[in-house]
C-alpha cells in the first residue's frame, strides 16, 4: 500500500484523469482525514461535481501533519475539508494554526468535520479559530456538493480581489515613476503652458489662462489649480480680486457645467473635462475646467485646434483621476475606510531612520469576530468594526492613522512616545462600543511593537508578521496584551536556523541513540535498554532532544526521524545480541507513526526478516497516545505483540486511562514517570500515584518501570513499594552502544 497525500481529479465519468488543455482547469479540494473509509465516502460524493463547468481535484491527506506537507508545496488548494480528531484530538484545529499563521494562507477555505461534536464545541471552536464552516459528519449528507460548491466560488472571489489588490499597487507605483505631470497641479501647469504655446499666447494684453476644479460635495464655487496670463495668481491681490476679475466669465463657466461640453465665444472659451466615472465606475464628483481669455476673437480654426488638443487633455485628466482612484482602491479599506495592509508596508518603507526609531505599531484583535459574522451577519459585523475603528482613534495620540491588517485586526501607527500607558491599553481590550442606539461590548486582544526594537534593515512584511505573532500569542495565552521583546525575533531565528540544520542532520544520518540501561532493583542486574536519540555536534556537544523533538514535530519532521530511530535500535540489539547481550531494546514511537504505513511496513519487514528475535525488542508509546487513538492503535500493538514483539506504555499515570482501557490494553510494561519517582522522598501525592501504578500493574499482570531513579532512597522506597525494575542516574546515564558494551564487559 502506498502512503502519502492521494490525488483524485473527477472530470465527467471519468475518474483519476488529469486536465489537458481542452478541459478546465480543475478546483483543487484538499480532504485531511484518517478515517479511509470516510475519505472514500467524499470521494465518491464529489466524483461528479462540477463548479462554474470545472471539475474537481481532490488531494487527500491522512494526518495534519501529512496536510501541512502537502500544503507547503501544493498551490491554489481552494477548500479544506479537515476532520478534528486524527493523531491527536486537536491535530485538526493545531492544522488550522498552522495554515493561517506559520504557512500564512489566508484565503483558502476551512470546513472543520467533526464525528465528536463534544471533542470541539462549535462555539469555542468558532470563537478562537480562523475556519469558515463547522460540520458534524452526521449532518453532511447530501450538503457536501453545495457546501463545496459555495466555498470554492468564495475562494475564487477573495483570491481575485487579492490579485486585484496587489495588481491595483503595482499600477500606481509604476505610473508615479512616469512623469511628474501625473501630479494634478504640475499637470495643470502643463496644460496651460501648451495652450499658450499653440495659441502663441504670451500672457500681455489681458490674455490669460486658468485651471479650475469643481466638486458638488464643498460649498466652494471652484479651487485654482493654475493660473497664466492675467490670471496669474501673483498679478491678483487676494481672493476677491480673483472673484472680480471672473465676474464676467460666471455665467459661462455655468454653462460649461450644466451643459457638461466646452463653451465657445468671440474672445474667450471654458473647456469642460469631466470626471471619469465611466472609466472606473467610481461616484467622483469631481470635474475640471479650463478658462482660456484672449485679446483676438477666437477663429473657427483656433477652435477646432482647442477641440482637438482638448481631447489629450481630457485623458490626462481621466488619467490622474483613475490614478487617484487607483491609489483608494489599493491603499484603503472601503468598508472601514481606513487604510489597508499595502499602505501600511508602503509607508513602513519609506520611513527615515529617525521616524523608524520614533514609531511603534499597536495590532488589535477582534476576539469573536467569526462567531459574531455567524450569528449576525457579514454587514453588521463590518459596522460593529468601523465602530471599534472611530473608538480607537478617539483613545489613541491624535493623527495616528489606523489601518486595517486582516478581516478581524486592526492596527494603528504610533509615535512610540506618545504611546498609552500599559494599564490604558489593557483597558481597550475591553470597550462599550454604541451602536444602533445601544452599547455593545468589544473584547478585543492588544500587542504593541517598537519599531526601534527591530532593525531596519527587515523588511515590512516581517516586521508585520512578528507583531501578528505576538498577536497570537496573546490570543493563544488569553492575555489581553502582550508586547514585543526582542527575544521573540531572537527564537524565531533560532528555530528557523535549527530547523535547517536539523534538516540536514537527518538527511546525512547525523542522528544517532544512546542506551540507557533498565535495572533489576533487587541485584542491580542489567535486564534491558531505553534507546534515546541523540544529536551530536561538529564540536563534540549535543543539542537537547527537547529543543529539536517539538521543533521536528511542528514542522512535520518527526515521521522521518523516528524511522530512523528505529532502525538505528534494531542494530544496537543486534550488536548486543551478537556481544554476547540477549537483551531487549525499548524504542519510542508516536501515534502518528503507528498510523503511517511506510513506518509499519519497515517494521514488520525487520520482525519477519529473522535477523532478531522480536523478544529482543520493544516499542515504547505514551500513555496520553495510546488512549487518545485507542480505537486505532489497540488492534495494531496487538499484532506486535503476537509476533513477539513487547509494548511498553510510557509517562504512566500523566494521562486519563479509565480502568475499562486499562483491563484491555495491548501492552507488557507500564513505566511510571520520573515526576511521580522524584516526589517520593517529599512524601507528597507523587507517593500515592506510585503505589497505585504498581498496585494496577500487580492487579493486570503487567511488568512496572520506575524511571529518574536518582538516590538510594528512591531505590528502597521503589523496591518496599514491589517495583522490581527501574532506570535512572543512579544506576547508568544514557551512553553510546560502543560504551554500553564496555560497560557490561566490565559489570
Amino acid at each position: 500500500m502506498t502512503t502519502g497525500a492521494q490525488l483524485f481529479s473527477f472530470s465527467g465519468d471519468d475518474q483519476g484523469t488529469l486536465p489537458t488543455t481542452n478541459v478546465p482547469l480543475p478546483w483543487k479540494v484538499l480532504s485531511v482525514e484518517d478515517d479511509r473509509s470516510y475519505q472514500d465516502s467524499l470521494i465518491f460524493s464529489l466524483k461528479r461535481l462540477r463548479v462554474l463547468g470545472r471539475p474537481v481535484e481532490l488531494l487527500t491527506a491522512n494526518s495534519a501533519t501529512e496536510a501541512a506537507l502537502l500544503l507547503a508545496k501544493v498551490q491554489d488548494i481552494g477548500l479544506i475539508l479537515l476532520d478534528v480528531v486524527m493523531e491527536e484530538e486537536n491535530a485538526g484545529l493545531g492544522l488550522v494554526e498552522t495554515i493561517r499563521n506559520t504557512l500564512g494562507n489566508q484565503t483558502v477555505r476551512i470546513v472543520l468535520l467533526t464525528g465528536q461534536p463534544g471533542v470541539a464545541p462549535r462555539t469555542r471552536v468558532v470563537q478562537d479559530y480562523d475556519i469558515n464552516e463547522y460540520w458534524d459528519k452526521a449532518e453532511l449528507q447530501d450538503r457536501l456538493p453545495s457546501i463545496v460548491t459555495t466555498n470554492l466560488r468564495t475562494w475564487q472571489t477573495m483570491t481575485e480581489l487579492e490579485q486585484a489588490h496587489t495588481g491595483l499597487q503595482m499600477v500606481v507605483e509604476a505610473c508615479q515613476h512616469i512623469s511628474d505631470r501625473h501630479d494634478l497641479a504640475r499637470f495643470s501647469n502643463t496644460v496651460l503652458e501648451q495652450i499658450a504655446q499653440v495659441l502663441g499666447l504670451e500672457g500681455n494684453n489681458g490674455e490669460g489662462i486658468l485651471c479650475l476644479e469643481h466638486n458638488t460635495q464643498t460649498t466652494k464655487p471652484f479651487t485654482v489649480l493654475s493660473s497664466f496670463g492675467t490670471f496669474h495668481q501673483s498679478r491678483l491681490q487676494s481672493p476677491h480680486d480673483l472673484n472680480q476679475a471672473l465676474t464676467a466669465f460666471t455665467p459661462a463657466i455655468e454653462q460649461a457645467l450644466e451643459a457638461q461640453k466646452h463653451q465657445f465665444f468671440d474672445n474667450h472659451a471654458v473647456l469642460f473635462f469631466p470626471h471619469s466615472s465611466s472609466s472606473h465606475g467610481g461616484a467622483d464628483n469631481t470635474v475640471h475646467t479650463v478658462l482660456l481669455k484672449t485679446c483676438e476673437p477666437l477663429s473657427q480654426s483656433v477652435i477646432r485646434l482647442l477641440s482637438v488638443f482638448s481631447e489629450n487633455i481630457k485623458t490626462g485628466f481621466t488619467n490622474l483621476m483613475l490614478l487617484n482612484r487607483l491609489q483608494t482602491l489599493s491603499y484603503f479599506d472601503d468598508s472601514l475606510h481606513i487604510y489597508n495592509r499595502n499602505w501600511l508596508i508602503r509607508n513602513l518603507t519609506l520611513l527615515s531612520q529617525p521616524q523608524w526609531r520614533a514609531s511603534a505599531l499597536l495590532l488589535f484583535s477582534l476576539n469573536d469576530y467569526a462567531e459574531r459574522t455567524l450569528t449576525f451577519g457579514h454587514t453588521a459585523v463590518e459596522r460593529f468594526l468601523a465602530s471599534i475603528c472611530e473608538q480607537l482613534k478617539e483613545k489613541l495620540p491624535t493623527g495616528a492613522p489606523m489601518v486595517r491588517l486582516g478581516r478581524d485586526t486592526l492596527a494603528a501607527l504610533c509615535p512610540s512616545g506618545k504611546l498609552p500607558e500599559v494599564s490604558s491599553l489593557q483597558q481597550l481590550a475591553l470597550m462599550d462600543i454604541p451602536i444602533d442606539g445601544a452599547t455593545r461590548k468589544a473584547r478585543l486582544t492588544l500587542a504593541q511593537l517598537k519599531l526601534a526594537d527591530v532593525d531596519q534593515g527587515f523588511p515590512p512584511e516581517e516586521v508585520l508578521h512578528l507583531a501578528q505573532t505576538v498577536l497570537y500569542g496573546a490570543r493563544l495565552a488569553k492575555q489581553p496584551l502582550r508586547i514585543y521583546q526582542p527575544e521573540v525575533l531572537k527564537r524565531i531565528q533560532h528555530d528557523f536556523d535549527l530547523l535547517q540544520q536539523l534538516i540536514k542532520a537527518l538527511e546525512e544520518d547525523q542522528l544517532t541513540i544512546f542506551l540507557q540501561p533498565k535495572i533489576r532493583l533487587t541485584d542491580e542486574q542489567v535486564v534491558g535498554f531505553e534507546a534515546l536519540v541523540r544529536w551530536p555536534r561538529p564540536d563534540g556537544s549535543f543539542t537537547s532532544p527537547a529543543l529539536f523533538l517539538p521543533l521536528a514535530e511542528r514542522s512535520g519532521l518527526l515521521d522521518t526521524l523516528d524511522l530512523q530511530v528505529l532502525h538505528k535500535a534494531f542494530n544496537a540489539a543486534q550488536r548486543l545480541s551478537d556481544a554476547g547481550y540477549a537483551l531487549p531494546v525499548a524504542f519510542n514511537a508516536t501515534w502518528s507513526d503507528l498510523n503511517n504505513e511506510e513506518y509499519i511496513d519497515q517494521l514488520l519487514s525487520r520482525l519477519d526478516s529473522g535477523d532478531l528475535p522480536p523478544a529482543l525488542l520493544e516499542l515504547e508509546i505514551t500513555e496520553t497516545q495510546a488512549m487518545e487513538g485507542y480505537q486505532e492503535l489497540a488492534p495494531r500493538l496487538e499484532a506486535l505483540r503476537t509476533k513477539g514483539m513487547s509494548v511498553s506504555i510510557d509517562d504512566f499515570g500523566t494521562g486519563h486511562s479509565s480502568l475499562a482501557y486499562l483491563t484491555t490494553l495491548p501492552a507488557d510494561t507500564i513505566k511510571i514517570d520520573r515526576s511521580f519517582v522524584q516526589q517520593l522522598e517529599s512524601g507528597s501525592i507523587g507517593e500515592h500515584v506510585t503505589e497505585t501504578v504498581i498496585a494496577l500493574g500487580r492487579r493486570f499482570n503487567f511488568a512496572v518501570v520506575a524511571e529518574g531513579i536518582e538516590t538510594r532512597q528512591q531505590q528502597a522506597q521503589l523496591v518496599k513499594m514491589g517495583c522490581l525494575i527501574g532506570q535512572g542516574f543512579l544506576f547508568a546515564k544514557p551512553m553510546p552502544v560502543d560504551d554500553i558494551l564496555k560497560w557490561l564487559d566490565a559489570s
